[in-house]
């Protein structure tokens, strides 16, 4: 604001706006007692460019990383960030509008599991906020690019609300792409992390548990990944413990998810 009433026009403020958030971040070696002192200050003023230029994809790929930085310094301030309610809309946009950028995706994946664990956020705040879509969208497209960080951050966070309610899983099963390609996704293209393949089955597990409808989890081949990971995993406990209570529970919902494991 001050550089726009000194220079007026003279400034090009987009350009401003991108170093003004690299600034931000250089001078997160404060203390967090200052950080916190700004906070406000400082989400405001990301949210204030973020609207000022959405289409600029630099921009965007700045201010997520700066509230990463942010929301992985103290879980208070991934509070402050998830209540946020401009920040958090600013963020899906973002995620929406640069779905080709798989570095934004990445970064904004790794803030979305920060936010999910941050006190008095969890699921619930984080399902209202980002639609399951968002989530397995940026798995499904961007499956081969984004880090294990990432893959795991989204991987966790639609498990975490699938295990909110059979409702709620229901409609992660049913998200566009389908959570259950994103799940095969992860086998196939993360196949050598064990802990990521153990995460989708447990994400398998519960989307496998709604009922008859999940029969599209065979279409989408999620039983051969999950046997594939088990073969490659075998004296795994946690990964074989997961297979098993999946296997399980995709079984005696449905006749067709019985005899794809089979």
């Amino acid at each position: 604001a001050m550089a726009e009433e000194r220079f007026g026009g003279a400034v090009p403020m987009a350009e401003f706006m991108e170093k003004a958030l690299v600034l931000q971040g250089v001078l997160l070696v404060a203390s967090d007692e200052l950080l916190l002192s700004c906070l406000e200050e400082t989400l405001d003023g990301v949210a204030d460019a973020l609207e000022s230029f959405p289409d600029l994809e630099q921009l965007g790929l700045e201010a997520v990383n700066l509230m990463l930085q942010l929301a992985t310094r103290t879980p208070l301030f991934a509070a402050r960030i998830g209540t946020h309610d401009r920040v958090v809309a600013d963020t899906l946009s973002l995620m929406r509008r640069f779905a080709a950028n798989a570095e934004l995706q990445d970064l904004a994946l790794s803030l979305l599991m920060a936010l999910t664990e941050a006190p008095g956020m969890g699921p619930n705040a984080v399902a209202a906020a980002f639609p399951f879509h968002v989530i397995a969208g940026a798995l499904v497209k961007h499956a081969r690019l984004l880090q294990a960080d990432a893959v795991l951050a989204g991987l966790r966070s639609l498990l975490a609300l699938s295990m909110l309610s059979k409702s709620t899983a229901l409609k992660v099963l049913r998200s566009r792409p389908p959570a259950g390609v994103a799940v095969v996704e992860a086998l196939t293209n993360h196949f050598a992390s064990e802990e990521i393949c153990t995460v989708a089955i447990e994400l398998s597990r519960e989307l496998g548990g709604v009922g008859p409808v999940a029969d599209c989890l065979v279409e989408e081949g999620v039983p051969g990944a999950v046997v594939r990971a088990m073969r490659r995993y075998p004296t795994s406990v946690s990964l074989m413990t997961a297979a098993t209570a999946c296997v399980l529970s995709c079984a005696r919902r449905t006749e067709a998810l019985s005899e794809a494991f089979i």
